[in-house]
């Protein structure tokens, strides 16, 4: 799986690959301008509507932090809008898998191009899947979470936290490509005999999430190692 996640890192040479990327970047930066200005927008309306009618900042308030209230909604909104990245990058991402398989397979494995076309709507179904596990299983681990952040200064809660979505959205990343090459019942039996596999490219995928620049495409990297490791262990025949 390492040699598979190295492989789909450099996919990013590819032209076609390349475009994917750029388009991705282009709609998260439109998006996260977006968001910002949005944020603004609001935190000025809750200023004008119900903070600035009932509150008033006493007398020994000094003039620099008066007005340095007004800069801190810039700096709130910033923030809300990198804390959303994650969530945006993935959105947008996940409308792009399918053709990252194709071109993947196209340049690499034409003879053993997978002929199932997901689809628009299958990337839809299985992202908005991925996005309704991760949030279900981790609220469902929330006691866990508290409790090994208490007994193992954090450490332990941080593996439970990629085991966890390295399960989930590893195995609906490899499940996307095999679905290129077999029926459901056939791909989801592949997928259950690699579950470690599945665990530690999704776990890679979570981790890439973290990192602001990468987080963007780190969902497409995934897809393309997923393909590079469904054709290296031969699950596509």
């Amino acid at each position: 799986m390492i040699k598979a996640l190295a492989r789909g890192f450099f996919e990013i040479v590819s032209p076609s690959f390349l475009r994917i990327v750029l388009g991705a970047f282009v709609i998260t930066f439109f998006l996260c301008i977006f968001l910002y200005f949005g944020f603004i927008y609001g935190l000025d309306w809750i200023k004008v509507n119900l903070i600035a009618q009932n509150i008033t900042l006493p007398g020994w308030v000094p003039d620099w932090l008066r007005g340095s209230v007004g800069v801190l909604r810039y700096i709130v909104a910033g923030f809300g809008v990198f804390m959303l990245l994650p969530i945006i990058a993935f959105t947008v991402t996940s409308f792009f898998l399918d053709q990252v398989v194709h071109v993947v397979e196209r340049r690499h494995y034409q003879d053993d191009y997978g002929m199932n076309n997901v689809g628009l709507w299958g990337n839809i179904v299985i992202g908005l899947s991925s996005s309704f596990k991760i949030i279900f299983y981790n609220i469902l681990a929330i006691p866990l979470y508290i409790l090994l952040f208490m007994t193992t200064a954090g450490v332990g809660a941080l593996i439970l936290y990629y085991a966890i979505n390295g399960l989930v959205l590893g195995s609906d990343i490899l499940l996307l490509v095999l679905l290129h090459h077999h029926k459901p019942p056939v791909a989801r039996k592949h997928l259950s005999l690699h579950k470690m596999e599945y665990m530690t490219l999704g776990a890679a995928v979570m981790f890439l999430f973290t990192i602001p620049p990468i987080s963007v495409i780190s969902l497409l990297i995934g897809v393309a190692a997923a393909v590079h490791y469904a054709h290296d262990r031969g699950l596509t025949r």
